[in-house]
């Protein structure tokens, strides 16, 4: 199959990708050159690469309109009003061709082997005889030292769910997933006016039903920086309560350990209290009677030490 670009009187015919590389980025102008020199090193140019800015105020779009004339891969970019990364995702998808589709931060970079790996994983796995059970494949990250992110790994290949993954078999650090990309658009962000999303919720929704492939190989280069989400996350999820209790109310109901339970019920109430949407009737049904009675006063308690945040 194949697809085009048409730009004034240049017409350019591309053949559709088997992965949709996907870019949301805010006032990253100073960090979106390596993320392109990650991609024009790929070893495999199967790939497109969408990019979404999220109402930037710096030189990103003037940087991304030169790459898109510099560089032979697709490139497709999109601007939209400042609105969060998860609405930027919700737009990612939309203009998404690829097969798959995996979430490349702008201060982040892939290995010159990241699609190729991909690839073969993914031809690997189309072997399966309960191929449609499956969502896609989980590859691991890396610091830029090379150094694997969270939990020491004991296979070379897992197929299981996200739930199972990391809640049973409890292995810890980020991770990147790699969705079918019809299947994730089944799942799309809430837009409710928040600027914040957990990824996990959504990725807990399909990861509760669909299977992975997990497979112990590391192809994305990642770094947390003072003014990432990583490093503000008490202070986001204070501000965006709605998608933070759901993602903690949800997490409450899955299939796991019941010390994860009381775990998401504290930290359900740490943000309900910042939630003016519901009635405290409402938030006190959105747990199981017995957990929302007994980590309501943890997770005040936990509210008021966030106050120093």
């Amino acid at each position: 199959m194949w697809s085009h670009v048409y730009s004034g009187e240049k017409l350019t015919i591309y053949l559709m990708s088997l992965l949709t590389i996907f870019t949301p980025t805010y006032n990253r102008a100073h960090l979106l050159q390596r993320v392109c020199d990650s991609l024009a090193v790929q070893t495999n140019k199967d790939f497109e690469w969408v990019i979404v800015d999220d109402g930037s105020n710096d030189e990103s779009a003037a940087l991304i309109r030169k790459f898109q004339s510099e560089q032979s891969f697709r490139i497709i970019f999109e601007q939209q009003v400042n609105a969060g990364k998860h609405v930027a995702v919700n737009r990612g998808l939309a203009l998404a061709s690829g097969t798959l589709f995996l979430i490349l931060d702008s201060d982040d970079e892939l290995t010159p082997d990241a699609v190729q790996t991909v690839s073969e994983n993914w031809q690997q796995l189309q072997s399966a005889p309960d191929l449609d059970a499956f969502g896609g494949l989980v590859a691991n990250k890396c610091y830029t030292d090379g150094r694997i992110i969270g939990s020491y790994l004991d296979y070379q290949i897992l197929d299981t769910t996200i739930i199972d993954y990391r809640f049973n078999r409890r292995i810890s650090g980020d991770k990147l997933e790699i969705f079918k990309t019809d299947l994730l658009r089944q799942f799309p962000f809430p837009q409710n006016g928040e600027k914040f999303c957990p990824e996990a919720l959504v990725w807990n929704r399909i990861g509760s039903v669909y299977k992975f492939r997990f497979f112990n190989q590391s192809i994305y280069k990642a770094e947390y920086l003072p003014d990432g989400l990583s490093e503000r996350i008490v202070t986001i999820r204070k501000t965006s309560p709605m998608n933070a209790t759901t993602y903690y109310a949800e997490l409450s109901h899955y299939d796991i350990p019941y010390v994860q339970k009381v775990k998401a019920g504290i930290n359900y109430w740490r943000f309900c209290i910042h939630d003016r949407s519901r009635s405290w009737r409402e938030k006190l049904t959105r747990l199981s009677v017995g957990l929302a009675l007994f980590t309501l006063p943890f997770g005040l308690f936990m509210a008021l030490k966030d106050r120093k945040y």
